[in-house]
């Protein structure tokens, strides 16, 4: 919930959102007004809001941190209007089930409240004088930094163009495990503007060998938001949204829409496929890898370019022909590797180079470095994208082995 008010804020008027048996932990912060502001005396404030933007952008802020850190409730409220010197201007009160996941849902709504809502702030000083002042540098403001990209920049075939490309390109990674703790690491390191993480699953210590985000102290943890936590720290320029569910025929058009490029980073043949009839049916790129061993995949499939998933394999194989990395065993390099491989087939889509995987597969095996290529043309029979398709949505029933 959030709220602008005029008036001075009562607690009990919003306990009622804060009280749940699965709560085992409260966090509240409280922001006021201090006597002071880069060495000048302040005697009072005063806040302007947009409301109508606050309140829509303020919800997807609080719905956002229930999300990435499974937080039961959050409840923000902003005053504006004209106040003095000790009053409060902001609180923030979370619930959760523990106190870690409370703490960093009410840091996230604190900092993105500053950077996102169309709220303006004016002081008065000691000697008369005020002026409207930003309580914090704007995302867009953060977003361009010479010395972190520079290097990337003097690239003729990225330059600044590219680099803005890059900025403005929403990027969604499906799976938060080998090959895509890669790909995130990678994608946020290029400067892509917006990432969003889809995983459902906890940190296992059998993961750490390959999954470089995280590390002991996060074992039993949610990986998506412990990934988003991780990006956010390494460049805090761009913005992180997550998808803490398992991506299904429910919901995949509701997450893949908001997104230019998909990345593909699971481990089954059911998510590959969902992903594969997706991003066809919804005309969105999509960055495909797999793994075995010390053996990789990796192809870009673009609709209406070439052929797709269903085009070399249209019926979907079962689960026991391929063993999974628990089964067989995995080199931890592997799924780094392709994750990286995957990172620069998004990036040449975004910046529009040559050379991508559009309409090939790529082999390697990392055993002997022996790689091919191999066509991957369309075939007219396809139930997907054939002259005659019989897949033409998302059924539940397609996914089943």
């Amino acid at each position: 919930m959030f709220k602008l008010i005029t008036n001075e804020l009562e607690v009990k008027d919003i306990q009622e959102y804060l009280s749940s048996p699965k709560a085992g932990a409260l966090n509240c912060f409280e922001g006021r007004v201090r006597d002071h502001h880069l060495g000048r005396k302040v005697v009072a404030l005063e806040y302007e809001a947009q409301e109508e933007l606050c309140q829509s952008e303020a919800d997807k802020i609080i719905e956002e941190a229930k999300e990435r850190y499974g937080v039961i409730n959050a409840v923000c409220i902003h005053r504006v209007g004209r106040l003095h010197v000790g009053e409060m201007v902001v609180w923030v009160g979370v619930i959760a089930s523990r106190r870690d996941e409370a703490f960093r849902a009410c840091r996230y709504i604190i900092d993105e409240l500053k950077t996102r809502l169309p709220i303006w702030k004016k002081e008065f000083y000691e000697d008369g004088d005020s002026g409207w002042v930003n309580c914090e540098k704007g995302y867009q403001e953060r977003i361009n930094q010479p010395d972190f990209y520079s290097r990337q920049i003097l690239l003729e075939d990225i330059g600044p163009a590219g680099q803005q490309k890059l900025f403005d390109a929403r990027v969604l990674v499906v799976g938060a495990g080998g090959l895509g703790s890669s790909v995130l690491q990678a994608l946020a390191g290029s400067g892509v503007g917006t990432l969003g993480i889809c995983e459902f699953d906890l940190l296992e210590e059998s993961n750490l060998h390959r999954q470089y985000l995280y590390s002991h102290e996060d074992l039993g943890k949610p990986k998506a938001s412990l990934a988003a936590d991780r990006i956010n720290e390494y460049n805090p320029s761009i913005k992180v949204r997550v998808h803490a569910r398992k991506l299904d025929e429910s919901n995949a058009e509701n997450i893949i829409q908001d997104y230019d490029i998909v990345v593909d980073c699971t481990d089954n043949f059911p998510a590959k496929y969902l992903l594969n009839d997706a991003c066809y049916l919804y005309n969105k790129p999509l960055v495909q890898a797999s793994i075995y061993q010390f053996d990789g995949q990796l192809q870009t499939l673009i609709p209406k370019t070439a052929g797709c998933l269903r085009c070399q394999w249209p019926v979907m194989p079962k689960p026991e022909s391929v063993q999974t990395c628990a089964q067989a065993g995995v080199m931890g390099t592997v799924p780094v590797i392709l994750g990286q491989m995957q990172a620069i087939e998004v990036i040449k889509i975004i910046c529009g180079l040559e050379g991508s995987l559009d309409d090939k597969m790529m082999t390697v095996n990392l055993r002997n470095y022996e790689q091919n290529l191999i066509n991957r043309p369309k075939d007219p029979s396809c139930p997907l994208c054939g002259e005659h398709p019989v897949i033409t949505e998302i059924r539940k029933s397609l996914y089943i082995t």
